[in-house]
């Protein structure tokens, strides 16, 4: 009677071990999964920063034309009616979402969505 019972139980233990192994695995790869969606962002934000000017160089951002309020402002930095379509500054930084020019003393932020372009270079 005991053989009856140890081998009605032992099918059960295999199956927890089976669970076991399989959440084991699921944990492993969703680190591993994590990980490299880190190690991806991680690898794109250093592509977007080594094109970024150096901090401190003069630029001028161009807006786009429906950021200024223009039908067609055009893609250099003029005046147009008096108004500029254009920021000039030292660059300070720039991410995914804003880019930071110090003008006067003051940093500006400015939404990249908003910008045409950027110049770069001596004033």
């Amino acid at each position: 009677m005991l053989d009856a019972e140890y081998t009605v139980s032992r099918p059960r233990r295999l199956r927890l071990r089976t669970w076991l192994l399989l959440f084991l695995l699921v944990l492993a790869a969703w680190s591993v999964a994590g990980y490299w969606i880190e190690y991806r962002d991680q690898a794109a934000r250093r592509a977007r920063e080594s094109m970024a000017p150096a901090v401190g160089a003069y630029c001028k951002i161009v807006f786009d034309s429906a950021a200024v309020g223009i039908e067609r402002s055009g893609t250099r930095a003029t005046e147009i009616a008096g108004a500029p379509n254009y920021l000039a500054g030292q660059f300070v930084k720039m991410n995914a979402e804003w880019v930071v020019i110090k003008i006067g003393g003051k940093n500006e932020w400015i939404a990249r969505d908003k910008v045409l372009f950027m110049e770069v270079g001596e004033p």
